[in-house]
């Protein structure tokens, strides 16, 4: 997500939550998708931000529509990357083999940011190919990177991401 932040952070507040099961906040609790947004709802209080613009990719998306018709006076605009909205898609179900080499490239990723051989070797050939138009370290380097830019303005941005297989 970093390719968006560091544009809009020059103007924006950007936060990028870390969804409930995914990335860093890994649970063992069941949770539903409602959760998910009653989790941002209480971070943008929590945040005291009273209206912002919301940058959802994928499933990030999806819950970026959610609270924009749930909180149309609170959510200004939308910017949504590789979304839905209605999550079924004319994509292929993803093979074993493609959600196995997700795996490996995420965790590999993680370790080594970027690393040609695992963009050549599992990235091509995972789930990602759907998401990148280019498989280059550049791109696998910025994805799903967390951060938190201060404001220099008084409006906020709000960058959900996640990857849900």
């Amino acid at each position: 997500m970093k390719v968006f932040t560091d544009a809009l952070s020059q103007d924006f507040l950007t936060i990028t939550p870390d969804l409930r099961g995914y990335g860093r906040s890994k649970t063992r609790s069941p949770f539903v998708m409602e959760d998910h947004l009653t989790d941002l709802e209480a971070l943008l209080d929590q945040l005291n931000i009273q209206d912002c613009f919301i940058l959802g990719w994928s499933l990030g998306g999806i819950l970026a529509l959610e609270l924009a018709l749930r909180y149309p006076d609170r959510i200004k605009g939308l910017i949504l990357v590789a979304t839905a909205a209605n999550p079924i898609s004319n994509l292929p179900s993803p093979t074993k083999s493609e959600l196995i080499n997700t795996l490996i490239v995420g965790g590999l990723n993680w370790l080594r940011p970027g690393w040609s051989w695992n963009i050549n070797t599992f990235g091509r050939r995972s789930i990602l190919k759907y998401l990148f138009s280019e498989h280059s370290p550049e791109a696998y380097s910025f994805w799903l990177e967390p951060e938190v830019q201060p404001p220099s303005k008084p409006h906020a941005t709000l960058k959900m991401h996640s990857w849900q297989p």
